[in-house]
């Protein structure tokens, strides 16, 4: 009985792995096979970087989807290409029409998909079946219908901006129709010249509904996940449920067919009364199903509701042939007028005629069977020539990347006797290299003491040469100044001789004390001169100490570097500079001595 589910009628017939899906299951009755194979999934590295944001390290992604019920999750490990590939499978074989399924899908059967990242939802989709089906006609002209397509996930609790790439999943949905089996409702029996002996199984067709077969994997449970279709391979699982199938589905089809041709044929013989009628229809009804249901277990009694439903059309379409239809014949033989033992000779040739349409049948099924692994056998052997092919040129290639490997392995030990030759050649060249710096910078040392030696000579020199200087100067101008003396005393007694008067007296005092008064300043000028030479002298001193020290400093850092030290050009800048103090200090001591002169000029001038 079907159960209505979101106003769906839905049935699992387990006997034959099918879901009828519809409201009229005398019209919905195709067999369609629905696969859904997701390829691949891309752009994932973003979320990735999110995650890494919020300090949580991992290096894999989780692809989780529920199907039927159950569960599957398939681990992705992270890579620079942000494409991983899944190739994940399934399938689901619906007893049904396109307008009924589409309903179905709408409704009910959906597959919710999550991305996991550390056991966190990073993006879920719903993937909803109903946007994927072809129009409602589009199996009238063909048989498959396949749509590449792609999804993009919803992220959870991410700010994102929205130009980013979404995560994508790639997708395959394809549609096959198995069986129509609406088609085959229309079929009309032609008329038999005998009662049942001419009537053979179309095995030709019972071949193809084989086949069809052979390519579905019917799952068990409602709510047990296939595992995904492998063409090259038939579980023994799917093969008996289509031998009990079609075995059921035969039997009941010959044995309404039969036993109503042969009533219709042989109604003149059964010309009896009502009640007669009766009392022999029931037991004869009884008999014929009492040995038909005897030789088979219990398990080919549960039909399904296909079997049933077809055999009621059968049953309802069937037209009993009547004489005028048939071409008369004339017997001679006594015409037997029991009705048991006719109908008991009637039900033994159709038992023995089912069986050997049964043996007839299982013997075609058998040489299917065999023809079927003998292709399979071909097939492996085709497959193993081409996979051994591959793997004897994946062993070349093995065997050249092994001799490549064993190359690259010399030349690095070559390289490698190379380079300790080079650092051995270098250790020697950088040992000379420091026995030469230390020698030189010894030298350079010894030199610097000689010049520090050498100037200190010459600063004392120069300094007793200057207090040679100045004493001379001091007691030249002592002369002068007694010489001075002597002449104003001569010009006093002079002055005295002449009876100067008084205010003469005081004006030649007060040119006196103006002169005193200019010699002083004169003196007091000479002292901040030398004092500022001096200071100048010492801070020259300093500057060129510490001009040595920073080339020492410069030196010592530039010890692995060789230097070109230019030792007569620092002493030519040296003596340069000494000269240059020289000339400094004659000048300012011509500029005393002409200011000195001057004055003494001045003053004569004035006597």
């Amino acid at each position: 009985m079907l159960q209505s589910q979101s106003n769906v009628y839905v049935q699992l017939l387990e006997q034959v792995g099918l879901i009828q899906v519809g409201n009229n299951p005398d019209v919905d009755c195709d067999i369609f096979n629905v696969t859904l194979t997701f390829k691949q999934v891309k752009n994932l590295l973003k979320v990735l970087e999110m995650e890494k944001n919020f300090h949580r390290q991992t290096s894999a992604f989780v692809f989780h989807y529920e199907f039927l019920g159950s569960t599957s999750q398939l681990e992705m490990i992270v890579n620079q290409s942000d494409c991983y590939a899944i190739n994940e499978k399934v399938s689901l074989t619906f007893k049904s029409s396109l307008k009924s399924l589409r309903l179905y899908f709408q409704r009910i059967f959906f597959i919710p998909i999550s991305i996991f990242v550390n056991n966190t939802v990073v993006g879920n989709f719903r993937l909803d079946f109903s946007k994927l089906l072809p129009e409602d006609n589009y199996f009238n002209t063909s048989k498959t219908f396949t749509k590449y397509g792609t999804f993009h996930f919803d992220r959870i609790n991410k700010i994102l901006s929205p130009r980013m790439p979404k995560p994508s999943v790639e997708y395959i949905f394809s549609m096959q129709l198995v069986t129509n089996f609406s088609k085959k409702l229309n079929l009309e029996h032609g008329p038999l010249t005998e009662a049942y002996a001419s009537y053979k199984i179309d095995e030709k067709g019972a071949a193809d509904i084989t086949e069809c077969y052979r390519s579905l994997d019917f799952p068990n449970t409602l709510q047990q996940k296939r595992a995904p279709y492998d063409p090259g391979q038939i579980s023994s699982r799917n093969f008996a449920n289509f031998e009990t199938y079609e075995r059921n589905y035969m039997k009941m089809q010959t044995d309404a067919f039969i036993i109503g041709r042969v009533l219709g044929e042989n109604s003149e013989l059964f010309a009896k009364s009502s009640e007669d009628l009766c009392r022999s229809t029931d037991p004869l009804a009884r008999r014929l199903s009492r040995p038909i249901l005897s030789n088979y277990s219990d398990n080919e009694q549960v039909q399904s509701l296909e079997s049933i439903s077809n055999i009621e059309i059968s049953r309802a379409s069937y037209m009993p042939i009547k004489p005028q239809n048939r071409s008369i014949g004339v017997n001679t033989d006594p015409l037997e007028t029991d009705p048991e033992e006719m109908t008991m000779r009637i039900i033994r040739e159709l038992e023995e005629w089912k069986a050997q349409q049964m043996e007839h049948f299982i013997k075609g099924l058998e040489q299917k069977e065999v023809e079927y692994l003998g292709e399979l056998n071909k097939e492996w052997e085709q497959q193993r020539s081409i996979l051994q092919a591959r793997l004897e040129a994946k062993l070349s290639e093995c065997e050249r990347l092994n001799a490549e490997l064993e190359q690259a392995h010399a030349e690095i030990n070559s390289n490698a006797l190379k380079h300790q030759e080079t650092i051995s050649i270098v250790q020697t060249v950088k040992q000379d290299i420091e026995r030469s710096y230390a020698e030189k910078f010894q030298q350079l040392d010894d030199e610097m003491q000689r010049l520090k030696h050498e100037m200190q000579l010459r600063a004392t020199e120069s300094a007793e040469r200057e207090v040679e200087q100045a004493q001379q100067k001091s007691e030249s101008e002592k002369l002068e100044m007694k010489k001075r003396i002597d002449q104003l005393e001569n010009q006093l007694t002079a002055m005295e001789k002449t009876h100067f008067s008084a205010e003469q007296l005081q004006v030649m005092l007060a040119d006196l004390q103006k002169q005193t008064e200019r010699f002083a300043d004169i003196e007091k000028a000479k002292d901040y001169y030398k004092a500022q030479w001096s200071k100048s002298a010492r801070e020259l001193h300093v500057l060129q100490m510490t001009l040595l020290k920073q080339k020492e400093a410069t030196l010592e850092e530039k010890k692995g570097v060789e230097v070109d030290l230019c030792l007569e050009e620092i002493l030519e800048e040296e003596q340069e500079a000494l000269h240059s103090d020289r000339n400094e200090l004659k000048y300012i001591k011509d500029i005393l001595y002409d200011s000195l002169e001057t004055v003494s000029l001045d003053d004569l001038q004035v006597d």
